[in-house]
Order: C-alpha cells, then structure tokens, then sequence
C-alpha cells in the first residue's frame, strides 16, 4: 500500500471497543547491486541454503548488467524477523526512515527512542553514496561480504521470538496504552505535550514497542518516554494509566519534586525575657542546607494568603506587636546564611506569641511562632547567715528598710562575716551596686503605722560593715552571695543601711502611645538597641554590730565521723581552735578513758591573737555502739568551756552466711535430712561464732530440745576466713516446720537464716469405710467401687488382701486392681467384686488392705442382701378377669376348633433357669410332625 493509498480506518480493539489507526508510511525498499558472477559463485558456493533463509533472492536482467534487489519479505519473515514500523494507534509514522536506519535497527534487539530516530535520520548525497559503495566493495571481498549478511541473519534469528498467534493484533494497527479523555493535547514545537486537569505538564515521547502492532509478548518489554516540564519549582503529583486487555488498567504514579530549599530556623523563635519597656534583639542564624536557592518573605500570619507579595513585604522590618523582624525579604543560595534578627518590646508583664508565615518561591509555606516574655524587676531576699534578726522591743530601726541584720558582738578588730544569699526573680541580667548610708532612726510603736517624711540620704563614711562583691551583675534567675563583713575598730555599736541599686533599668512605655510614635521609637531601638533607662534602689538591708571582748571559735565544732568503725582501732580527726580575741588565750583539753578512749593533741597551749592552732582528736572504741561525746576545753579566764562535739559508731566482727533461707522440703518421717553452708568473716577482726536454733522458736514449738545439730557448732573465724558447716535435721514428729537459725558472733551482729521442712508419713484412707451391694443374685456377681485417697505428699504403695476363713464360704471378693501405688495426693478407684453362695445376709465381712509403712491396714466393710430366683406369672392387657385372677378363659368353643391364649412369664431375678408347662387335667399330646412319626417308627 502506498502513502496515497492509506487512508484512517476504523477497527476492533482487542478489548472489544473501536479505535482510531493513523496513516503510516511504509518505507521503500533499498536496492544493492550485485554483479551476475557474483550471484553465480555464490549458488555455486551454497547451494540451495538460500531456501532456508527467510527471505529469497531474485534476479532481474538488467540491460547492459545484471541488477540485483534486496529479497522481498516473506510472511515467515515478517512474523519472526521484521522490525517495519506499524501502526499501533499512538506512534507518530509520519517521518520515513533512511535505509540505512533499516538496516542497522535489523541488528538491534531494542528499538531506539523517537529522539534518537528523529536525529539519526541524514539522507547521503547520490554521489557520497555511489562513493561509500565503492569503497565498501574494494574493502571487503564478495565472498566474506555473503558469509557476514549469513552470520547477520542467523544471529538475528537466534534473537527474535515467534509471536504468540492468539494476541497478534490486526493488520491495520494497535490501540493507544494512554486514555485520551483526561489529558488535554497541545501541540508546542512540534511535540504532543499533555496537561491535566491539575495544570501538571508532562510531554509523551514516542514509544517503543518489540513487535509490531503494540503487543507486547510474553516476556518482553515496551518503553514509554515522559518529558515533565514544570512552569514553577512546585511539587507535583500524577498517574498514567495503561489499558490492556486485562480488566483492570494499571495505574502508573508520577510524581516530580524539587529539592527544596532547608533553612536552619527552629519552629520557635523564643526571645527569652525582657523587661518591660526595654528592648532584646536576638539573633538567630538562617542558613540554606539545600541543594536549590530561594527567596523568603515573611509576613503576619492574619494576611496570608495574599495575591500581591508587594503589600505584604516590609522593607526594613515587619512589625508583629511587640516583635519585629528585620529583614522580612531575603534570598539564600545553597550553604548561604545570614542572620535574622528579631526585637522584642514587651509593653507588659506577660508572655506575648505572635505566629508570622514564611512564604517560599516554591509556593512552600510555613508557621514560625514567635514567643517572649516581660518582666518586672524583683528580687527577693533568701537567706542569711544565721537568720534574720527580729527587731527588740523599742529598738530603733530604719524607716525605710526591708530587712534587718544584727551582729553579735565581738571583739575590737576581730572581723565577723555573714554570707547574704539574694535572689534574682527575672530571667534577665541586672546590673547593680552597694551604697553604705546613714539610717532614717524613728522607735515604732506596735500597731502604729508610720509614713516616711523628710528622709535624708547622707553616706556612711566610718560604717564598720563590708559587703563583697560590691558591684556587679546579677545573673537571670540565680542566687547570689554576699558576704556581710563587720570588723569594729572601737568597742561600740555600729548602725548602718546597704542600699542595692540597680542600674540601667528601662522606663516603661506609655501604653496610650500612637502607632506612628511607636514606629519611630521601634526604629530608634532597632538601631541603637537602647530605650530610656535610669536608676532604682532594689533592696534595702539594715545592719547593726555590737562590740564585746574575745572569743574562741572551733573549726569544725563537731566532727562527726562517718559510716561504721571497728573497734580497737584508733581514729584521728584534726580541727583547729580559733583565737578572735585581742589578746593571748590559754586552752586546756580534757580526756576520757571509760569504755572508749578520747585524747586531745596537744592537750594545752596558748594561741596568739586572731591566730588558730592545729589539733589531733585520738578516738578508740571499745566496745559496739554509736558513741557521743561533748569533749571539753577550759579557757583561762572564761567561765564556760569551748565543746567539741564527737560522734562515732563501732562494730565488731561481722560474719555472713551464703543463704538467706534454707528448706529442707519434703522429708519421711524416721529419715534425716542434711545441708551445707558457708560463713564468712568480711572484716579485719577475728570473729568468735556459734551456731544454734532461735530460743522464741523453740519456745513457740513448745520444745526443749532442738531437732537440728551443727557440725561444727561454734569456732573461730580469722579475718577475712570462710567455714562450712554442717546442718543435719532429724524430725521426732510430722510438722511443717519453719524456724530460724542465729550465728551469733562475739563482740558483733547476729546473723539469721530461715529454715523450713514438710515432715510427713505415708497415710492413705478409704474414702468410704462400708460398701453395700445392691441386686445381688446367688452366684451371679456383682461389682461396686470405693475410692483410695493419699492424703499426704509421699507415695503409698497398698494391696488388697483376702477374707477371713470363716466367710470365705459364704462369699468371694475381689479388688481390681489388686495392688498399685498412689502418688501425692493422688486418688485410686478400686472395683470390687461380690459373689455369694447362698441367702445368707452378709454385714460384718471386712476385707482388708494394707499399705506400706503404714501400722494398722485400712478395712473395709462389706454389706450385701442375696436374693433368690423370682419368677411371676401374667395375662396380656385386657384378659383379666374382674377378680383379678390370673385364668386363661377360652369361653364357648366349637369341636374341633382351636382357641389360643397367652401367658406370660417373666424371670425378675438375674439368675437364669429354665420352665415347663404341663396341664393337670384333660391333658393331650401335642400332634407330631410326619417327619417325626416316620422316625419314631422306624
């Protein structure tokens, strides 16, 4: 069919629904020349092979030379071989293919994309080609070019497969794999590019399919070529769907995406705290760790979305009450960063949030939430050494402070300390100092207020009180400690006030301030990170001292010592005695030698002014206990003596045993039962030990001997020595026992192990001492069954034994089974079986049986009531006459004739026996049979 002559038609799908086929080329034949001699050697050469071969060669004689043609395509061929492009109903066939593209994709397994074809298609010029002819003639001989065009065709051969002819498609073409009604086609530079619904744009390549009419064989494979050309660096998200001949379409998902862009912002940009009226900027660095580059804007989150970026983006910073944002514009590149500052301007004392949106331009749209809190100033007071002092009765104080600290007195020059502990309530930094002034003196009266008037504010300049660190920064939300010096020079009282001032705290802004004004000031604070500030008094501390003569002070006051000591070891513990007097003092250390030893190192001596002396506590223990002592030293010229507060706690050997509880478990009663433990001596001290039972234990079980006996029972353990010992147990009665075992050790802790053991004897019992028979017939046996029950955890062995001689004549019993043995608290069913001899009743026949290690057997009594043979006579329902009497009444009869009745009768014993019938009077024989007659004649 030529170009002209294919015209669109119309034809069955394999599905059975019609589609379009458009108009294919079928591209021309291309003509070698091929010289007769040639043509001549080689049927010479081959023979007949030529047959075989799926196409076949044909001469023409040509005038002046002989022409030869390329083979014209056999139906074998073209179902095994041929690579023509068919119609296939979405394959573009409008562009012919050079012959020389014919030849080379005869070689290919797989067909070349529409790209590659549209490229690869040059037509020579007649005289390049005429001269790459040549030139292929003169490079190969005739004979080797046949033999390469044989390998060629055999090798294509040996890679083709034969069509399955069940799905070959029609002649006229294939059917589309892509539904055409949810697409919409627009042709841009020549290519078909389909846009769905959704706007995601793709292009469809041309597809390449392995066999003609776009069937895919059993094993092979189609490709389909899809260009996504997005107008915007979105995501996007699509689906093909094929249809083939199967039911169900196949969904074939596309998706496109492009790296975003990934800054390095957390979802909350906090500003921490600030105080009201102040400014904070906070920095936050925004870096690009992606692989793409964008642009940011940021915006309140109320005006998003917006259709104007212009009216949204601020250009020096985004004001977000009481943020703001600088810059709200801003471009990052991959590993690109800058920093974005935020400001917070608290108007109040509260945590504020505001939430802006972050738009990208790859229509990425995000939450940040923007959060910080006011603050006031506060501070609170702590602690103090030693506590707050109360103001006495009539004591003078200070109008206007806040606290009150009072120094005991001390001597002239001797310096006294306290450590004031403050605390910074906010979160922010405040900077502050100390200023020592005169107090405002006024005597309050309980109940009375007072209203500070005309106060004056003169500084202290022969204050006797230091406070250190004079000046400084308090830190956000931390203790501080100051140490409150007070060294007098005269012997006097000493009065003054410690004012706290903090620096460089920010006026509050007028709420009633219009949005331009606070615009303005925002832009200044942005720009100078500053607003108005000033000065203010925290805290007010009121100190007074006093003034006396020496004092002696120990470091420590108490030595305490830790954790438990052996005794007879001698401890030492230094401390130092502390002279703050103005002048010489002498000690004089007590010792005591009682149950434990305590001596001072050295024990007297003099200690100059302000000066200190080093001392040794020697401390040994004599016996086990917790030990207190207030040791004693004398001061020369001072009433009551300096104390040194000792604490300690001695031990004594300390033996452990391995086990914590021993059990014995179950044990026969007349049997023994042993173990083994192992004590240790975990100290440095040899230990004296001895093993017994718990005397309350025994008290308890109301016994006076112990049934336990230890092996060894006591002994001596060296330091740091193990030792075994054995437990043997031998029980005296059935028990459950459970006591306690004490090692005792000299000088040291008890130490106790739980012991327990089940001592039992086999017993087994009947669970029903009597059994009665019930329908008992002479001679015919009868069974019932008594049940067997081990009431303890040990195995009985029992076997039933036989009945006196005295009733053996009367009766025979048998057990079944004879002899078994019950496991713990097992239960045994037993069949017993009771044959009698005569009417004799039975009661009193016991049949024994006996279990191992049990004294007495088990008896069990026997009870039966024979019975003889009963046999009744009756007449069927209805024949009985009104007396009741049982008479077979054959009534009016005629001669000759037979009447039949019926007797009925029944054997209500369970001993079979046999019957005869016999009639008293008018008795005749039964007639016999003839068989019988002949017999008795003969």
């Amino acid at each position: 069919m030529s170009v002209e002559e294919n015209t669109e038609k119309k034809i069955p799908s394999p599905a059975g629904r019609s589609s379009s086929i458009r108009p294919i080329e079928t591209p021309q034949r291309l003509s070698l020349e091929i010289r007769e001699d040639e043509c001549e050697l080689y049927e010479k050469d081959k023979g007949q092979t030529a047959c075989s071969e799926p196409f076949m060669y044909r001469h023409r004689p040509t005038s002046g030379r002989t022409q030869a043609y390329l083979p014209e395509l056999t139906e074998s061929y073209r179902q095994r071989i041929s690579n023509s492009p068919v119609d296939d109903g979405y394959t573009d066939m409008s562009q012919p293919k050079a012959s020389c593209r014919l030849l080379e994709c005869r070689s290919s397994l797989t067909l070349l994309s529409s790209s590659e074809e549209s490229t690869g298609l040059k037509v020579p010029k007649p005289q390049e080609e005429k001269s790459k002819k040549n030139l292929w003639r003169d490079e190969l001989p005739f004979g080797p070019r046949i033999q390469a065009r044989q390998d060629m065709e055999k090798f294509e051969r040996c890679h083709n497969f034969l069509k399955n002819p069940r799905y070959l498609p029609p002649q006229q073409g294939g059917k589309s794999l892509i539904i055409p009604n949810k697409k919409i086609m627009k042709k841009v530079a020549g290519r078909r590019i389909f846009v769905d619904q959704r706007g995601l744009a793709y292009e469809e390549r041309l597809s390449k399919f392995p066999g003609e009419g776009g069937i895919v064989a059993p094993g092979m494979s189609c490709q389909y070529t899809v260009r996504f050309a997005p107008d915007s660096p979105a995501e996007y998200k699509d689906f093909l769907i094929v249809e083939t001949q199967t039911p169900y379409p196949l969904v074939v998902p596309i998706e496109a995406r492009r790296p975003p862009p990934i800054l390095t912002l957390p979802g909350t940009l906090d500003c921490g705290y600030c105080l009201v009226g102040g400014v904070k900027i906070t920095e936050f660095l925004c870096r690009n760790d992606g692989y793409n580059s964008g642009c940011f804007c940021v915006m309140p989150k109320k005006m998003w979305p917006t259709t104007n970026f212009r009216s949204v983006a601020a250009a020096g910073f985004l004001d977000v009450t009481p943020f703001a944002i600088r810059p709200a514009v801003f471009e990052l590149n991959p590993g690109q960063a800058l920093i974005l500052e935020v400001a917070f301007l608290p108007p109040s004392s509260e945590s504020f949030s505001q939430t802006v949106t972050m738009v990208c331009d790859n229509c990425q749209v995000k939450d940040f939430v923007l959060t910080g809190t006011g603050q006031h100033v506060a501070l609170e007071f702590v602690s103090i050494s030693d506590g707050e002092s109360v103001t006495a009765p009539g004591e003078c104080r200070d109008i206007t402070a806040d606290h009150f600290v009072r120094f005991e007195a001390t001597n002239p020059c001797v310096c006294s300390q306290k450590i004031v502990i403050l605390r910074n309530a906010t979160h922010v930094e405040l900077p502050y100092c100390w200023q020592i002034l005169k107090p405002n003196l006024i005597c309050s009266i309980p109940g009375e207020s007072i209203q500070p008037t005309n106060l004056e504010y003169d500084q202290d300049l022969n204050s006797a009180f230091h406070i250190c660190p004079d000046n400084g920064i308090l830190e956000p939300h931390w203790d501080h400690e100051f140490i409150l010096t007070y060294i007098p020079q005269e012997l006097k009282d000493y009065h003054s006030v410690f004012y706290l001032v903090l620096r460089d705290i920010p006026e509050p802004m007028n709420i009633n301030e219009s949005s331009i004004n606070r615009k303005t000031s925002l832009e200044r604070s942005m720009k100078t990170a500053s607003t108005a500030i000033t000065n203010i008094i925290g805290m007010e501390l009121e100190a007074k001292g006093y003034t006396e003569p020496f004092q002696v002070m120990l470091k420590p006051y108490a030595i305490l010592i830790p954790g438990e000591n052996y005794m007879g070891t001698t401890l030492k513990k230094y401390f130092e005695i502390w002279n703050n007097s103005s002048s010489t003092i002498h000690f004089d250390w007590e010792s005591i030698h009682d149950s434990h030893f305590l001596e001072v190192l050295p024990p007297c001596g003099s200690i100059e002014p302000n000066d200190y002396c080093d001392l040794e506590l020697l401390l040994t223990g004599g016996k086990p206990e917790k030990m207190n002592y207030r040791l004693q030293c004398h001061i020369r010229c001072q009433e009551e003596p300096v104390v040194l507060y000792v604490e300690a706690t001695f031990v004594g050997p300390q033996v452990c045993i391995d086990l914590a509880s021993l059990d014995f478990c179950l044990i026969r009663l007349g049997t023994r039962a042993i173990s083994t433990i192992q004590i240790k001596n975990t100290c440095q001290l040899s230990a004296l030990w001895h093993f017994q039972e718990s005397p309350e234990c025994l008290r308890e079980q109301n016994e006076e001997v112990s049934q336990f006996t230890f092996d060894p029972c006591s002994g001596e353990l060296l330091p740091l020595a193990e030792d075994c010992v054995t437990i043997m147990f031998t029980p005296t009665k059935c028990q459950s026992l459970k006591t306690v075992l004490e090692l005792k050790v000299e000088n040291g802790s008890t130490s106790h192990i739980a012991v327990q053991a089940e001592v039992q004897e086999v017993k087994v019992c009947l669970l029903s001492c009597a059994i009665t028979f019930k329908d008992v017939y002479i001679g015919i046996p009868a069974q019932e069954t008594v049940r067997l029950f081990n009431q303890t955890l040990l195995p009985g062995k029992y076997t039933w034994g036989e009945l006196h001689e005295s009733e053996a004549h009367q009766c025979r019993v048998t057990a079944n089974p004879g002899s078994c043995t019950l496991g713990p608290n097992e239960e045994a069913e037993v069949c017993v079986e009771l044959t009698t001899f005569s009417m004799h009743e039975l009661s009193g026949v016991i049949l024994s049986c006996t279990v191992e290690d049990m004294k007495e057997p088990l008896l069990l009594e026997i009870l039966a009531k024979p019975m003889d043979l009963n046999v009744t006579y009756s007449l069927p329902a209805g024949s009985y006459k009104e007396s009741g009497e049982v008479v077979l009444d054959f009534n009016d009869m005629m001669v000759n004739g037979r009447v039949k009745r019926q007797l009925l009768i029944t054997n209500n014993s369970a001993i079979p026996t046999t019957f005869n019938l016999e009639v008293e009077y008018f008795g005749s024989c039964s007639p016999v049979p003839p068989s019988a007659t002949q017999s008795s004649s003969q």
